[in-house]
């Protein structure tokens, strides 16, 4: 309502209203997010409004690190919500302020990100801020939140990769291969796929861990998963398969291919020794219907907003 009739009305308290504001257009309740995305735009015109996230972007970027990191009796303290609620609530504050940093991340330039979040006096905090959050949501059980994780960390890695550290780079492949499991939502899966196929692209040297065997880990759960007898888990990986092949080094790719062939090689040689020594023992039966069987095994400015 103050954005239809008097919006110059909220200059004033523009930078403790921004924070609470961008949270709740990424509200996961569509009608609620859609009404405060309305008020934004209502509030700014179109020629304004990158001007005012661009301005206020520390504000908003604060403000949602601050609400990821309160534990769930902060929050029930904060907001006064019953212990009914608390669990719901504490999972939307998490997605809303998730969803917020992603939005932030895709609406600034990446020149505009350096320039005002991650620039030298900031980077270091601001990046470990990023890792605390990291730690504390990539084991969530929810699973709106760690689709939500996986939306900002992909955007994080497309927009602004330096600004992770390695450890939260080992960190989120953690989650990611935590999360390639044929017993995930089709969403989590799909966002960690996502995930995935960027780490690989844009840190290929988290994969390098252990003489690059985390390349070959990867592939192996890759091809497993792509070998699913559930149809919708079959083909999320196939979308991601030759992506990933793209990312991996040509000298791994051949540690790949010579190791699936010792596989086979294996169990090419244990398959013959098994059938050898069953026909060895039905050749020692005396019995005219004897019959032998062959295991088999399952492979401070004053800015004008709004004018």
């Amino acid at each position: 309502t103050v954005c239809e009739v008097n919006k110059k009305a909220l200059a004033p308290a523009m930078e403790e209203l921004i924070g609470g504001w961008w949270q709740m257009m990424s509200d996961p309740t569509s009608d609620v997010a859609q009404r405060f995305r309305s008020s934004f735009t209502a509030a700014f015109p179109p020629k304004r409004r990158h001007m005012v996230v661009h301005h206020l972007s520390t504000r908003i970027f604060d403000h949602c690190v601050k609400h990821l990191a309160l534990t769930a009796s902060e929050l029930q303290a904060l907001t006064q919500c019953s212990d009914d609620d608390l669990v719901e609530k504490y999972e939307r504050v998490t997605v809303a302020c998730l969803g917020g940093l992603t939005s932030l991340l895709e609406q600034l330039t990446p020149d505009e990100l350096t320039a005002r979040l991650f620039n030298e006096d900031h980077r270091e905090q601001r990046s470990a801020s990023l890792h605390a959050l990291f730690k504390v949501h990539a084991t969530s059980a929810s699973s709106e939140v760690k689709k939500a994780l996986g939306a900002l960390v992909t955007t994080l890695l497309e927009r602004q990769p330096t600004t992770l550290r390695s450890g939260s780079v080992d960190l989120l492949r953690s989650f990611c291969l935590e999360n390639l499991d044929e017993r995930a939502t089709a969403t989590v899966l799909q966002s960690a796929l996502q995930l995935l196929v960027t780490l690989a692209h844009r840190w290929p040297q988290s994969f390098e861990r252990g003489g690059g065997g985390q390349w070959l880990h990867v592939a192996q759960k890759l091809t497993q998963l792509q070998r699913s007898s559930l149809g919708h888990v079959a083909d999320a990986v196939l979308d991601f398969l030759l992506p990933f092949a793209g990312a991996v080094p040509a000298t791994k790719l051949g540690v790949y291919a010579e190791r699936s062939a010792d596989t086979d090689a294996a169990a090419t040689a244990e398959a013959t020794e098994t059938t050898t020594a069953a026909e060895a023992a039905a050749a020692a039966t005396t019995t005219d219907d004897a019959t032998t069987s062959t295991p088999s095994s399952s492979p401070k400015k004053k800015v004008s907003w709004f004018s």
